[in-house]
This record gives structure tokens, C-alpha cells and sequence, in this order.
């Protein structure tokens, strides 16, 4: 990197630190966890830092470059991959190759305790022969925490990203010539403050989703508006600490979720609540879990979409079988985005199992297994998703890693003439230099 880079760099990251001093919006990448060597890290990978899939590797890790009291990591991965499914399609020729690039850049404040962050990526992709799925794909995030004493702290974040969608994503059947892409902002602040055993969090964000208009194969477009939405949210958290790696917890939500572009058939405007009571504990080095058990509701303003009142649940389950071994089981229900305007949202009901393992030091092997069952309430439709996903990485050192993913993935549908079924094969290799 040329000097006069270098400074300018130095100069952007120095004016990105005085302004986000001044407005005190310093949060995080995510939350660190209690003073607990088992949940180092609540938001991440995993609950530990120093195990399989986690731990840090000085000999591989990408040691970045040094720009005042900042970091600077940047990487580009070159991506070629076949899938056996493009348009996820019950039948027909679907098939095709494509080649992707994929910029990225972060940098980390080195001020100890406190700190701050920012990323951006990029990633084009360009098919073979089916060039209606062509994309192009970006998103930033700057993000920082401000710490007191007694593990108090402030979190700060804003994100933003601009994607596409897996053909037939949220239940959507439109033959587009191109694929369905939103843009998505979301800011947030939380803060957490310790009263002896009693530790409480609270978090508050405020989200905004668009979709473009999908330009369709026949002429003409699909107007995606009745998908706008903005959302507010807070989340309060109460943990009472019965050891540092054990405890007890209230954890609640409340939100409103606005439709952007309201029409009598399409409103989607509606409040939510969540209430869940769990416990969190470990044995030994070898498991650690948090799991929560409470109710949901869901209230529409629209009189044609269904109110919800029932169960909800969220767990999170870790075990480290031996040091180079560690698995992950997580179940939640969550209420998202649908494509199509007779469902407000799709109730979704997911199960992951992943698993990370190291075969060599410097060769990573990563395994998930994950199954949805995605409720259609006002069509009485209910599809099942399931999917597999390989990865194996080589570091060839701290600037070069090569990567073979293999996947698969299988919907099902009580009724597939309205929600469609398919299922597909994806293969890929990679390759990613760093600086």
C-alpha cells in the first residue's frame, strides 16, 4: 500500500473515531458476554473463544497493517461454483456456473476496552449462461462499545446492505429476469449494567427493509412495495448470576413492524411481544447452554391477517467433545419477511446442528445440517426446508486460504401448485488473499 494510501486511510479513520466520539455511538461487533471463561462471547460462533471454530491461530490468522490506533485487515476472494438448481424449480434445465469477487475491509480500534469497528464488502457475480441471475451485492457496518467500570458498557451500531434473494425465498413463484434484491438499514443501542448478582441488558433498534420492483420475463414489473416495512424494537434482559457460568434469566420484546406503502389488502402493520424465562449453566469444560421457554403474540391492524398468541422458545446448545472437536445446536421461532400478499409474515420454525473441527492446524472442516418449517397461516400452508452444507478451508498462511464447499437443499410443500418444492446441489471453490 502506497504511503500517500496510508494516510489517507489514517486521516478517514481518525475522522470516523472524533465523530463517533462526539455522538456517542460506540457498540461492538457483538456483545461481549459475562466475566465467564465459558460464555466469552454470547453473540458469536460459539459461547467459548479458545475452541475449534473459534480460538485464534497466530500462525494462520491475517495479522493486518497498523494505521495510528487501528488495524486494517482487507481480503478478496475469487469464487467459482456450479449449481444444479439456479431458479429452485420443481423441474427443468436449471443448471449452471458462475464466478464471483468478493472485496472486503475492516478495521478495529486498538483502545483496550473500548472500541470500534468498521466493515465493508462487496460481491459480483456473473452466471455462465443464465444471466438473469447476475448480482451485484454490498453492505457496510460501523460499530462500537464504550465501557465503564464493573463490566458496564454501552453498545452502539448501524448497518446497511444491499442484497439479493434465493429464488423463491418468503414463498414468491415470480418469474423475474432478474432476482428479487432489497436494501436494509438497521441502528441500534443497547446497554448493560451490573447490580451485583443481577446484570441487566437493554436494547433498542429501529430497522427499515425495501424491495426493488422485479423486472419480469414477459415485460413489465412486479411492484415488491407491499414488502416495505420498518421496524422498532426493545429488548430488556435480566440475568441473575448464580455463578459466573450459571444463572437464571427474563428476557422480553416489544415491536411494531410498519408497512411502508399501506393499501387496505396489503397493511401489514402490527405489534408483537415476547416474554421468555430460561436458565444458562455449563458442566465442566465440556457443555454450555442458555435455554428459554415463554409466549409470543402477534397483532395485525389489517382485520384479513391472523393474529398470533402462543409458545416460544430459544435455545442455544454448545459441546466441545475434545479440543479439536466443538458442536452447536440452536432452535428459535421467528416471524419473517413474505413474498407474497396474503401472508402478513411466515412463522418460522428452525432447528440448526453445526459442527467445527480442526483435522490439521492449519485445515478447518465445518458441517451443518439445518431444517425450517415455515407456516403460510392465512393459506393453510405449511413448507419444509432442509439443507447441508460442507466446507473444508486450507491455510496456506497468514495471506492465502482455499475452500471446497458442498451443499444441498430440499423444500417440500402441503401444496405445491401455490408454494413450490425443489431441491439442488451447489459445489464451490474458493480462494481468498489478505493483506
Amino acid at each position: 500500500m502506497h504511503h500517500s494510501s496510508l494516510r489517507g486511510l489514517h486521516l478517514l479513520l481518525r475522522f470516523i473515531s472524533m465523530v463517533t466520539a462526539i455522538c456517542g455511538c460506540l457498540q461492538p461487533a457483538r456483545a461481549q458476554g459475562e466475566e465467564s471463561a465459558t460464555f466469552a462471547d454470547e453473540g458469536g460462533l460459539l459461547f467459548r473463544a479458545d475452541v475449534s471454530g473459534t480460538r485464534p491461530q497466530p500462525e494462520y490468522d491475517p495479522k493486518g497493517i497498523k494505521v495510528d490506533s487501528f488495524r486494517v485487515f482487507t481480503s478478496i476472494t475469487m469464487a467459482t461454483a456450479f449449481d444444479s438448481n439456479v431458479f429452485n424449480l420443481a423441474s427443468g434445465k436449471n443448471a449452471d456456473a458462475s464466478a464471483s469477487l468478493e472485496p472486503r475491509f475492516r478495521a478495529s480500534s486498538d483502545w483496550g476496552l473500548n472500541q470500534l469497528d468498521l466493515t465493508a464488502s462487496a460481491r459480483i457475480t456473473r452466471f455462465a449462461s443464465k444471466g438473469a441471475e447476475n448480482r451485484e451485492e454490498f453492505g457496510f457496518s460501523l460499530s462500537g462499545r464504550l465501557d465503564a467500570e464493573n463490566n458496564d458498557a454501552a453498545f452502539g451500531r448501524i448497518d446497511f446492505r444491499q442484497e439479493t434473494e434465493p429464488r423463491g425465498a418468503g414463498g414468491q413463484r415470480v418469474l423475474g429476469a432478474e432476482p428479487s434484491a432489497f436494501a436494509e438499514l438497521n441502528i441500534g443501542v443497547a446497554t448493560r449494567q451490573s447490580f451485583g448478582p443481577i446484570k441487566l441488558q437493554v436494547s433498542a433498534s429501529v430497522g427499515r427493509r425495501t424491495f426493488d420492483p422485479i423486472r419480469l420475463i414477459s415485460g413489465g414489473r412486479f411492484d415488491q412495495a407491499f414488502r416495505d416495512t420498518e421496524t422498532i424494537q426493545i429488548s430488556p434482559r435480566i440475568l441473575f448470576a448464580l455463578t459466573p457460568d450459571t444463572g437464571l434469566f427474563l428476557a422480553g420484546t416489544a415491536s411494531r413492524t410498519k408497512t411502508l406503502n399501506p393499501k387496505s389488502f396489503s397493511d401489514r402493520t402490527a405489534t408483537g411481544r415476547r416474554i421468555l424465562f430460561g436458565a444458562r449453566g455449563s458442566i465442566g469444560n465440556l457443555v454450555a447452554a442458555e435455554v428459554g421457554l415463554g409466549v409470543q403474540a402477534r397483532n395485525y391492524r389489517a382485520p384479513q391477517f391472523r393474529d398470533y398468541a402462543g409458545f416460544a422458545y430459544s435455545a442455544i446448545i454448545d459441546w466441545y467433545p475434545t479440543p479439536l472437536l466443538s458442536v452447536r445446536l440452536t432452535a428459535n421461532q421467528e416471524f419473517q419477511n413474505s413474498g407474497i400478499v396474503a401472508v402478513a409474515a411466515i412463522r418460522n420454525n428452525a432447528l440448526q446442528l453445526a459442527t467445527y473441527y480442526e483435522l490439521l492446524r492449519n485445515v478447518k472442516v465445518a458441517f451443518t445440517l439445518r431444517d425450517e418449517r415455515e407456516s403460510y397461516r392465512e393459506l393453510s400452508i405449511v413448507t419444509k426446508t432442509s439443507s447441508a452444507i460442507a466446507r473444508v478451508d486450507l491455510d496456506i498462511g497468514p495471506r492465502l486460504t482455499a475452500g471446497l464447499n458442498l451443499g444441498f437443499r430440499r423444500r417440500g410443500s402441503t401444496d405445491p401448485s401455490v408454494i413450490g418444492k425443489y431441491s439442488g446441489v451447489t459445489l464451490a471453490l474458493s480462494l481468498t488473499g489478505r493483506m
